[in-house]
């Protein structure tokens, strides 16, 4: 199993912050038009929602991505 170093790391596109293998949060955006998003799996029941996931391991996080179950907003 890979853990991922404290701090900044690219997936799939995504710049995430991680701290003790969780994904904390990420940014969006370049320079000045840079802010805070956060990690969002799609709820099984109801697809249309989205329940925020900060916190999540980065395997997790990395497995979802590649699904289309979680998304940064």
């Amino acid at each position: 199993m890979k853990v991922a170093a404290d701090g900044w790391h690219t997936c799939y596109g995504y710049r995430i912050y991680t701290e003790g293998n969780k994904v904390l949060r990420g940014v969006e955006g370049e320079y000045l038009g840079t802010h805070t998003v956060y990690p969002y799996r799609r709820d099984r029941k109801r697809k249309n929602l989205w329940d925020c996931i900060a916190g999540c391991t980065y395997q997790a996080f990395k497995a979802g991505v590649k699904r289309g179950t979680i998304k940064m907003f």
